[in-house]
């Protein structure tokens, strides 16, 4: 808390950081005007590199009363970028060379990003939030999107076993995408730059949604409108939960 304010560090990629698409989080500062929204988010970073920068984020922010973490797509997208179009293996490595070193496989995935998690909530007094993983690709039979699922599901043991509260993004996403979604990966580093230029504007975001057949994304990752408000029904209740456990300990000190 500073100056009655609730302080919330959001940790993730570019999601998180919304630089590409929609970004989702100005949603969440126009419904919590009471809330200081950190914005650590880093675009290509990974369940390594955030959990990294979360340590060194909360080192400064002591006094936060809570941290939404949401870490894995890149540890799904950045081992499939190495299997692709030559600036997309550029980037994987560049990326990896930055500190971005990704963890494709759910079950070393999982042991890790809970090793992490436990480190952190033994120095960070605030509440843990986890976000599971929205989506890879808008088909649900891609090869991504299957281990996608398998991280959302190690998300949710390890926020069960632990006590850590969940914004079940993941879940959301499923419902509303279905089994019929459009088959659109990102498969070269030009896909990128499109998706970036076209954040200039929402109309530009819709439109390369619709000519891309896409509901929830722009390019089966970052995020369009619609998309954005899945992340803010799904995060917003949680923040409300918060606030009101903020407010009940201030009436019971």
């Amino acid at each position: 808390m500073t100056g009655g304010c609730m302080e919330i560090v959001f940790a993730g990629d570019s999601i998180t950081k919304g630089a590409v698409g929609v970004n989702y989080l100005k949603l969440i500062e126009k419904d919590f005007p009471a809330c200081r929204i950190i914005n650590l988010g880093l675009g290509g970073d990974t369940a390594a590199g955030i959990t990294r920068r979360l340590e060194r984020c909360l080192a400064e922010h002591k006094r936060a009363a809570a941290v939404f973490l949401q870490a894995g797509h890149n540890d799904v997208l950045l081992p499939l970028f190495r299997r692709r179009a030559p600036g997309l293996r550029c980037l994987a490595a560049l990326l990896e060379k930055r500190g971005s070193r990704a963890e494709g496989n759910p079950a070393l995935f999982a042991g890790f990003f809970e090793k992490r998690l436990l480190e952190t909530a033994e120095k960070f007094h605030g509440q843990i939030v986890l976000l599971t993983l929205s989506c890879v690709n808008e088909y649900m039979h891609s090869e991504a999107e299957a281990v996608r699922r398998e991280l959302n599901e190690n998300i949710r043991r390890i926020a069960g076993k632990h006590g850590f509260l969940l914004a079940d993004v993941g879940a959301a996403f499923d419902d509303l995408l279905g089994n019929e979604g459009k088959d659109v990966e990102i498969r070269t580093l030009g896909d990128i730059a499109v998706s970036g230029y076209s954040s200039v504007s929402l109309s530009a975001l819709r439109r390369l949604s619709r000519n891309r057949g896409l509901k929830l994304t722009i390019d089966g990752v970052h995020l369009n409108e619609q998309g954005a408000q899945v992340y803010r029904r799904s995060v917003s209740p949680v923040i409300e939960l918060l606030m009101e456990k903020v407010h009940q300990e201030g009436m019971n000190p």
